[in-house]
């Protein structure tokens, strides 16, 4: 097989290989198509599917020369000249499935809505400053990160030691288990057949009579503290 018929063979089988989307829910609807394909226009879609369809042919150039370095100029050419024209004439049938992503997931109400405010000034800003936004707020990340490995870094150095291991003794911190599982409600069969059990009535303990103290003893009489009888 010559260089052209290999070439040709690989593209083919490049192409058989894509897998098939499905067609849009609204596919048959000119006026929801004319929506979808405004709202992508609007939100700046259109120019990057664009972008990305040149970029899809240089690669797919480029991966043909390399996969053959001695295919000819002119054999390089009439195959450029054939990807440029096939997505040249899919290109428009590639919009109405990106609009489609739009109508599919938003209804008649809906997309009118999105569509005026990406049409106000106000949402042409928005569009304008996300890829700001999009990009300071992962440098945020980013800088979040390190300041929370500044705190930790200590206290990991710390916990391992000189020896950069875990010190003898060392379990990891684990959650204690709940001491008993959680009871479950019982079912409206068993409540309605089974009766609770009533609780036992508190008992009163029964006092015991203190005993009976005997009388004190009388003190001695000291002698001589009586008078004598006359």
């Amino acid at each position: 097989m010559n260089t052209t018929r290999k070439t040709a063979a690989a593209l083919l089988l490049a192409a058989a290989l894509l897998p098939a989307a499905a067609p849009p829910a609204d596919a048959g609807d000119p006026s929801r198509q004319a929506e979808g394909r405004r709202l992508i226009q609007l939100i700046g879609m259109e120019n990057l599917l664009t972008q990305m369809a040149d970029g899809a042919l240089t690669q797919q150039i480029e991966a043909t020369r390399l996969s053959d370095p001695n295919i000819p100029d002119p054999v390089l050419e009439i195959i450029r000249d054939e990807l440029e024209a096939a997505y040249r004439d899919s290109f428009d049938e590639m919009l109405n499935w990106a609009a489609g992503l739009f109508t599919d997931r938003l209804n008649p109400t809906e997309m009118k809505e999105t569509i005026a405010f990406y049409s106000s000034a106000t949402g042409q800003k928005v569009l304008h400053v996300t890829p700001q936004i999009m990009q300071e707020s992962m440098a945020i990340g980013q800088r979040w990160s390190e300041q929370i490995m500044i705190r930790v870094g200590p206290k990991i150095e710390a916990r391992l030691g000189p020896s950069g291991r875990a010190q003898p003794g060392y379990a990891p911190a684990t959650r204690e288990a709940p001491s008993a599982p959680p009871r479950a409600f019982p079912s409206a069969s068993a409540s309605s057949t089974t009766p609770p059990r009533p609780k036992a009535a508190a008992q009163t303990p029964v006092q015991q009579p203190a005993p009976v103290q005997p009388p004190p003893a009388m003190p001695p009489v000291p002698s001589g503290s009586l008078p004598e009888p006359q």
